[in-house]
């Protein structure tokens, strides 16, 4: 079968058209997400906006920066705990009394950087040792 020369060239365009998004597909997989899985992240992402926001205090912020500790450094670790790490920090800073949440944060917060220079996941303090070497 002889095609004409525009019908030729329409129909060598429409074959590479063909080929290249053909390429270009990309097989995409759905899963199941339960309602407790969505909800358990909306959690880890409040709990982690509420420890962020006590950071904030001035109070705190500048006891932290009295120790030696940038500010930048601890949002970046916040970030990086588990779900488990974040429920526990600010369930202790909610019980802690009203006049105690500045001390008990820094104490707590400074508890946390020395489990994690133990655990050489960071190196903040020179006179904590790893454990893991």
């Amino acid at each position: 079968m002889k095609l004409a020369p525009h019908n030729r060239f329409f129909a060598i365009f429409l074959s590479f058209l063909m080929v290249f998004t053909s390429l270009l597909s990309v097989s995409a997989q759905a899963g199941m997400v339960t309602t407790q899985q969505a909800v358990s992240q909306q959690f880890v992402e409040y709990d982690r906006g509420r420890l962020i926001e006590a950071l904030n205090q001035d109070g705190v912020r500048d006891q932290l920066t009295n120790m030696g500790v940038d500010p930048a450094e601890i949002e970046q670790r916040i970030s990086t705990l588990t779900a488990d790490e974040l429920a526990q920090l600010n369930t202790e800073i909610a019980n802690m009394p009203a006049g105690q949440g500045v001390v008990g944060v820094l104490v707590l917060i400074f508890v946390v950087f020395i489990i994690t220079d133990m655990l050489c996941a960071t190196n903040l303090f020179s006179f904590v040792k790893c454990i893991n070497k």
